[in-house]
């Protein structure tokens, strides 16, 4: 009710998503949609013709972005690929040092790394080095950091929560997983790794995108 009694206060309501714009039809309202959006030129693009499993995460530490599912990811992949690694960057929202304990317990604290808040040249340059971009989000919109590393041309793998199947088509520009689902998104990354035709395609359409 309250929600209603504001919108309907406004000559016009923009959403950044179609996923926002749907939530807000079944109440009689229409929203215009202006898309997040990168500077396209200031993200260099690197084509990923066949990746390694070289992962980078970029959150805040906060629960909605679920960052204990990327150790645990990790941890499974390193029994395959003991090459494996992991780039959290992003600021401490209050989990930071549990996602490090559980790093710890599992046994990859060696094989990641947490070089804080990322400014756009952090960002490029964590990104040139990795080859797979991860999302875990329990919630989600149109994250712009999904976009960026799409921009960056990283093959995403990503839970398929909020607004995330209407930015990204599963097998055509990313990888959409269930969420809070470790196996789930360790399979996923081990196709990307296995299948170098399929890696090469998301990383084209992810600049497309």
């Amino acid at each position: 009710r309250w929600t209603t009694r504001v919108f309907r206060r406004a000559d016009w309501i923009v959403a950044p998503s179609t996923y926002l714009a749907r939530a807000i039809e079944p109440y009689g309202f229409h929203a215009q949609i202006i898309p997040n959006v990168v500077n396209l030129p200031a993200y260099p693009y690197r084509h990923r013709p066949s990746v390694r499993p070289r992962l980078f995460w970029m959150r805040s530490f906060h629960s909605i972005y679920n960052p204990h599912l990327a150790i645990r990811v990790l941890a499974a992949l390193r029994q395959t690929y003991p090459d494996a690694s992991l780039v959290m960057g992003g600021g401490d929202k209050g989990l930071r040092a549990d996602v490090e304990k559980l790093a710890a317990h599992l046994g990859v604290a060696d094989a990641v790394r947490f070089p804080g808040f990322l400014n756009l040249a952090d960002k490029i340059r964590e990104g040139g080095h990795a080859d797979i971009f991860i999302s875990t989000n329990a919630v989600d919109n149109m994250p712009v950091a999904v976009i960026e590393a799409c921009s960056l041309g990283l093959p995403v793998v990503s839970t398929n929560v909020g607004g995330m199947p209407d930015l990204l088509e599963d097998g055509k520009t990313g990888l959409l997983v269930p969420a809070n689902d470790p196996a789930a998104m360790t399979a996923a990354i081990r196709r990307l790794v296995e299948e170098p035709d399929l890696a090469s395609r998301l990383s084209t359409a992810g600049r497309e995108v």
